[in-house]
């Protein structure tokens, strides 16, 4: 003879942790199905922002398809963001492909740069060089310059510092502040150009900030 519970009876018979647990697995369910067939884009977006603080991995697969699918720029940022909350390298394809969306928003590749940024994988460098190089808007340019040398450290600083000549003062000014807080030595020479030669006074100002900063003796000697 077969016995069953129903689900308040189940809940009953469980200890307090199990129920929690239960509470949690529901609401982790009803979230996913929140994000992928809500009409409204308000609840889509909490159910994106809910999924990010909850952080499992399993939330990965459908917010990289929300990723692509999702109609509302506001609610992408917000999948975006999520993603590089749980900060898992899964997500990095999706993330690249999100990069290459027609027509794609500013403010939605800055969150997509800034969660690879917090990804911190290897995985992760070729597409904020790509970003780096090849985007139109510099505040682009110069969020993914920031991130590319916080992510790549020493290795990222030969192909950075051909990006120092940016034809926007934006993107110059984040570099040099990369390579401040990096310290590596090998920037002091493209950085002490700047400093002489460059139009925008808050790149110069910036410039000596970095090599003081470095504090190289060549760094310091370009100070003198």
């Amino acid at each position: 003879m077969e016995h069953s519970l129903k689900p308040n009876a189940l809940m009953a018979a469980c200890d307090e942790k199990t129920r929690f647990l239960i509470y949690l697995l529901n609401a982790y369910m009803a979230l996913r199905k929140a994000l992928k067939n809500d009409k409204k884009k308000e609840v889509r977006f909490w159910a994106a922002s809910s999924l990010g603080i909850v952080g499992v991995k399993g939330a990965i697969a459908d917010l990289s398809e929300a990723l692509g699918s999702e109609g509302d720029a506001n609610v992408r940022v917000e999948i975006a963001r999520a993603l590089g909350k749980i900060g898992d390298g899964t997500a990095i394809p999706a993330l690249a492909e999100g990069m290459k969306r027609k027509n794609e928003s500013v403010e939605v590749k800055k969150a997509i740069i800034a969660a690879l940024r917090n990804i911190r994988e290897p995985g992760v460098l070729p597409i904020l060089l790509t970003a780096l190089k090849e985007e139109k808007d510099p505040s682009i340019r110069s969020v993914a310059g920031e991130a590319y040398l916080d992510v790549g450290r020493e290795d990222a600083v030969p192909e950075a510092l051909k990006c120092l000549k940016d034809k926007s003062w934006q993107v110059r000014w984040w570099l040099i502040e990369g390579f401040g807080d990096l310290g590596d030595a090998r920037a002091v020479s493209e950085i002490a150009k700047l400093l002489v030669e460059d139009k925008e006074p808050s790149v110069r100002k910036q410039a000596a900030w970095a090599l003081g900063n470095i504090g190289d003796i060549q760094a310091l000697e370009k100070l003198e």
